[in-house]
Order: C-alpha cells, then sequence, then structure tokens
C-alpha cells in the first residue's frame, strides 16, 4: 500500500513541476536561463518515466493525475507571469518550486518510509535535483550581466 502511495504522490508531485516548469520557461527571454530551465523539466520528464518503469514491473498502474490539480497547476502559473517582468521574478518563482520539492519530497519519505527502496531513491533523486537547481538559479540571481 506505501508503495503505490509513494508512487502515486510523487507522479503527481512531477506532473505539477514539468507543467508549471514549462509553462514558466516559456515567458522568459534569457535564450541561456530558457535553456537551462528546459533541460531541467526534461530531468523531471525522465524521472517520471522511471517512476512509471518501477510501478509497471509490479503489474500496477498510476493514478492519472487530476485533470482538476493540473488546471489549478496552470492557472495559477498564468497568473503569477502577470505580475512578472523581471528574469528574477521567473527564477525566484523557480527556485521556490524546487524548494516546495524538497519538501514535499521529505515528507513522503518520511511518512512512507516502509516504501520500496526503488520508489525512495527516485525521492531521493528528486530532493538533488531541486537542491541542484537551487543551487544553480541562486547563482544566477547573483550575476549582474543576464
Amino acid at each position: 500500500k506505501q508503495d503505490m502511495e509513494l508512487a502515486n504522490k510523487l507522479n503527481s508531485d512531477l506532473t505539477m513541476a514539468i507543467e508549471s516548469g514549462n509553462a514558466m520557461a516559456g515567458k522568459l527571454r534569457n535564450k541561456n536561463l530558457k535553456n537551462y530551465l528546459y533541460n531541467h523539466v526534461e530531468k523531471y520528464e525522465d524521472l517520471q518515466k522511471s517512476l512509471k518503469k518501477v510501478v509497471s514491473t509490479s503489474n500496477k498502474k498510476l493514478k492519472s493525475t487530476n485533470f482538476i490539480t493540473r488546471a489549478f497547476s496552470w492557472m495559477q502559473v498564468q497568473l503569477s507571469t502577470f505580475r512578472k517582468s523581471e528574469e528574477s521574478d521567473y527564477v525566484e518563482s523557480f527556485i521556490k518550486g524546487s524548494e516546495m520539492g524538497i519538501e514535499s519530497s521529505t515528507h513522503l519519505l518520511n511518512k512512507y518510509n516502509a516504501a520500496d527502496k526503488q520508489l525512495k531513491d527516485i525521492a531521493f533523486s528528486l530532493q538533488s535535483m531541486e537542491l541542484e537547481n537551487i543551487d544553480k538559479l541562486t547563482d544566477y540571481l547573483k550575476r549582474t550581466d543576464y
């Protein structure tokens, strides 16, 4: 039971990260930053594929992500972009998203500590990706040439 609950929560988090990442990266003007963020979204997609592969080996299926949840995520991104005009505003939003990803995956790892090792490894990989993203984007904010 813990395995599928963890897998479904990770899938939901990854779907939200992919959709909001793509939507916000599309709003950026700086090509280097835009490319970096699209590449980061591809890492989320690869992690989601790994998750689906792990789940499929147990002959189970992930719950499809709720349309309302996905629509809400999209609407949040669209509304937040009305308030953003500088590249740094978008970067700060990405950092906040990565912080939420770390918080969520930490919570999931604590809650589902008896889950399958492969699933927990995916959650640890997500944490690592998010930490790397925060470091990279924090460095970006310190630059004056963007």
